[in-house]
């Protein structure tokens, strides 16, 4: 296949892909308030921390033989040998997989990895917290933000936990009191207004940001600030999305906004934001093209159906 042919609307990155709402980030998939999610489950069983620690010893998933261990997809050797692989081979699919590639949301540092909402760091990871009804992680009442896991280089790493926060809770949250790593599930009644989020990065890092439908029927488009400069994922044919470099202290803002709707009831959403964390020697992809383009000082329109330079291969 040829690069155009990465951005068709019948690709991964579509409405019938895995960052769709038919999908394992979906409502039918394991993240979710419904029966039939797991995470329901894991909510019900409280706090198991203890266990986790014994699991963790006994060679579990935080452990150094887990994905966000020396063994994992995050690892230095794994992660940039994959990529030397890909350019050597002249493999560009999995070139784009990578920060900053044309599939760099569904690689290692996107919402199906290792660091997202299926991970371990999630509501259903390894973790073994509590959760109250605002989506925190509690231990003995009090807020868990981090935990302490076998890290890609095999030395005991600090990890930014994954929380499920519930709409109006994350929207209440300024700057300072959120991180790169977390979701919200999100809602409107009509086509009016928009949710806003925000949160701050502490280190130098890639964050992605990206909107999941609950209804086919739903367009939702979003708007990412970084420190004052803007750029926005508008799409009506794709899930919308953005995978972005950010400095440390860095000050976010992600806002969502209804675009399209042929669905008369309540409309709901799911917005997922994933930092690469302290994971500083990961290299972006050896790709260039339509698909990169800078944040602006003003508020600029990125439609993705509307590109017309096609991704350059990476030879």
């Amino acid at each position: 296949m040829s690069c155009s042919g990465y951005q068709q609307p019948g690709s991964c990155l579509g409405r019938a892909g895995p960052l769709s709402e038919w999908g394992p980030l979906g409502m039918l998939g394991s993240i979710g308030d419904y029966f039939w999610n797991p995470s329901t489950l894991f909510k019900a069983i409280g706090d198991w921390s203890n266990w986790q620690k014994y699991m963790t010893e006994s060679g579990g998933v935080l452990s150094g033989l887990g994905p966000l261990g020396p063994k994992g997809p995050l690892s230095e050797k794994n992660y940039n040998s994959m990529r030397e692989l890909a350019i050597s081979t002249n493999n560009d699919f999995v070139a784009q997989m990578f920060a900053g590639g044309v599939f760099g949301v569904l690689g290692p540092l996107g919402p199906l990895g290792p660091l997202g909402v299926l991970g371990p760091l999630g509501p259903t990871g390894a973790h073994g917290y509590a959760s109250d009804s605002k989506g925190r992680y509690l231990h003995k009442d009090e807020e868990v933000r981090t935990i302490k896991a076998a890290g890609p280089e095999g030395v005991e790493t600090t990890f930014d936990l994954f929380e499920k926060y519930s709409g109006s809770y994350a929207q209440g949250l300024d700057h300072d009191e959120n991180d790169c790593s977390w979701m919200a599930i999100g809602s409107m009644w009509a086509f009016i207004g928009s949710d806003d989020y925000k949160f701050h990065s502490d280190v130098e890092q890639w964050v992605t940001i990206v909107v999941v439908p609950h209804y086919q029927a739903d367009v939702w488009h979003l708007t990412v600030n970084v420190d004052g400069k803007n750029i926005e994922s508008a799409s009506n044919l794709y899930v919308n999305w953005v995978q972005v470099k950010v400095p440390a202290g860095a000050k976010i803002k992600a806002t969502v906004f209804l675009a399209m709707s042929m669905n008369p009831m309540f409309k709901e959403y799911r917005i997922m934001v994933i930092g690469s964390q302290r994971l500083q020697k990961l290299l972006p992809t050896p790709c260039s093209g339509g698909h990169q383009i800078p944040l602006q000082e003003r508020e600029e329109i990125y439609v993705v159906s509307d590109v017309k330079k096609q991704p350059q291969n990476s030879n």
